[in-house]
């Protein structure tokens, strides 16, 4: 059994909201990784989750080399690969589907970073 107390990252999140609530409420200290899955229009299961857990538990991934931002035409920008930078295309996904700006998306997810990881 997992102890309540444990600082968890949820990486590549892409359950349903059930699933992130009940997380969310058993373990305190467990921050969910959305990554650009959720930038795509019919992942509406994913922006869900972005629009509803508390910003203060999200932290933002690219999953690279993997899931790819749907703002990036892997023909057409000649980039087949995820990688770091691409996640401000997640955190500017979670501010539209949450009515915020991009820099208090950035702010907080910043700070749950240090949080989790202690830096």
């Amino acid at each position: 059994k997992i102890p309540r107390d444990y600082r968890i990252h949820l990486h590549c999140y892409t359950g349903s909201m059930e699933m992130a609530s009940e997380f969310i409420t058993e373990f305190p200290n467990l921050y969910i990784g959305l990554t650009g899955h959720m930038t795509y229009y019919k992942s509406h299961i994913a922006r869900e989750v972005a629009k509803t857990i508390p910003l203060n538990r999200i932290l933002l991934e690219t999953d690279a080399p993997y899931m790819l931002p749907a703002q990036i035409n892997k023909y057409r920008d000649n980039n087949r690969w995820s990688h770091p930078p691409m996640v401000v295309y997640v955190a500017q996904e979670i501010a539209k589907v949450r009515f915020i700006s991009i820099e208090e998306v950035l702010t907080v997810t910043r700070e749950n970073v240090s949080t989790i990881y202690g830096i």
